[in-house]
């Protein structure tokens, strides 16, 4: 088996690697990539990442998020593309096998042939196919916080409630949405995995302020809060700023 995953993720990185190096010409001009990259580079600078009126797409995810980016800088254009491809498709490969090493115990082989396994697969990668390989084609980052929130909930299943709780801390700190897990550990009264969440939570916030601070001297979190979320209304993108452009 280790050997069948080996040579998957060879063939992966090798399709990876092909499809990278011609990313320019069938990536959307609007790729997610192009604001990720954008950010980091910004950060490293010491100049000002978070810019309600972009025209390249305003980067409006917390600052922690364009720390993974920030090793791809020292790499050529199509090099970038490349790698960001490749760790797209392994974590594709990461998000099928924690599925399902779940999902398998719970499936039974029947005496038709729609009850078997693969056809019931088959169907969920016709219907949802599309959505996970879009990701991919436009370089966006839902399959990493697919990815990160997954381990969250596999560690969740397997009655690992610190782990899961790390998982799910790194996840809110790439993007606040998975903070929605704390609340329901919190109901669980799992007060050591919503205590790990919050120690992770805490620590991957306050890395960019440890490894590129702002001139300024205000905490990235804060002034991330202050140019976006103060200004959004429940239910409503800021107008002409911030989240509008990728709302359309």
């Amino acid at each position: 088996i280790r050997i069948r995953l080996a040579v998957i993720a060879l063939v992966l990185i090798v399709l990876g690697t092909a499809l990278g190096t011609q990313a320019n010409k069938f990536v959307y001009p609007e790729g997610g990539m192009i604001v990720y990259m954008t950010g980091a580079k910004r950060m490293v600078a010491g100049e000002e990442i978070l810019v309600r009126k972009d025209p390249l797409g305003a980067y409006t995810y917390p600052p922690a998020f364009a720390l993974p980016f920030v090793p791809l800088l020292a790499l050529p254009v199509a090099a970038q593309w490349a790698v960001f491809t490749c760790v797209n498709l392994l974590l594709l490969e990461l998000v099928v096998y924690l599925v399902w090493r779940r999902v398998r115990p719970y499936m039974k082989r029947g005496v038709h042939w729609w009850q078997r396994p693969a056809i019931w697969f088959a169907a969920v990668f016709v219907l949802a196919g599309r959505h996970l390989v879009s990701p991919i084609e436009g370089q966006c980052h839902d399959l990493l916080l697919f990815a990160v929130v997954l381990l969250g909930i596999d560690a969740w299943c397997a009655s690992a409630g610190k782990r899961s709780g790390a998982w799910t801390g790194l996840g809110a700190a790439l993007k606040a949405t998975p903070l929605l897990f704390g609340p329901y550990y919190l109901w669980q009264r799992q007060w050591a995995a919503a205590a790990v969440m919050a120690i992770s939570l805490t620590v991957v916030t306050l890395l960019p302020d440890v490894t590129y601070p702002r001139p300024d001297g205000q905490l990235h979190a804060m002034a991330w809060y202050h140019t976006f979320i103060a200004y959004v209304s429940i239910g409503e993108p800021p107008p002409d700023e911030g989240w509008t452009s990728w709302n359309k």
